[in-house]
Order: C-alpha cells, then sequence, then structure tokens
C-alpha cells in the first residue's frame, strides 16, 4: 500500500487487534500518523460507528499537542475502488 487517501505511505508504526497505524506524508510534506482498520472491521457497522466517535473525539481535543484537527474517512471514498473500503484516519505526526 503507498497511499491513504491523500497521504503517502511511509512506513508501518505498529499493528493491533482493530488495525494498524502507519507513519505517513501530507500533500504539503506534514508528517502524519494514519489509522487503518483491518479490512474485516471495515465493513461491521459497529466498528465504523465506533471508528467515527473516536475520530470526533481527536477533533474536541483541546491541547498543545493537538494542533490541527484530524482527518477522517468512515466511509468509502467515492474516488477509490470498492476493496478500499476500509475506514481510516490522520493526524498530525508531531
Amino acid at each position: 500500500m503507498d497511499r491513504v487517501g491523500q497521504y503517502r505511505v511511509l512506513g508501518e508504526l505498529g499493528r493491533g487487534g482493530a488495525g494498524v497505524v502507519l507513519h505517513g506524508q501530507g500533500p504539503r510534506g506534514e508528517e502524519v500518523a494514519i489509522k487503518l482498520l483491518h479490512s474485516g472491521r471495515g465493513a461491521d457497522e459497529r466498528s465504523r460507528r465506533r471508528f467515527a466517535r473516536e475520530a470526533e473525539a481527536l477533533a474536541r481535543l483541546d491541547h498543545p499537542r493537538a494542533t490541527r484537527t484530524p482527518v477522517a474517512c468512515t466511509e468509502r471514498d467515492p474516488a477509490e475502488r470498492p476493496r478500499k473500503e476500509r475506514p481510516w484516519l490522520a493526524a498530525p505526526a508531531r
């Protein structure tokens, strides 16, 4: 996988039961952490709702180190092929 949404994937940071966290780079060169649900979980409505709540919680953070709102895709991007239906979110890595 070389891209997730508008982000170029640079490597893997970690992996867990729900998904994988990738190191990425945005269109302006900014470093991001990208959380991508495992393929099986992306199809499950309950997991999608939980993931959407996580993205909303991140967007509400008010902390000096959380300076920008994360970008999230909890539904399939119409520009992508149907096989790429995995929800993801990206947040500043630094």
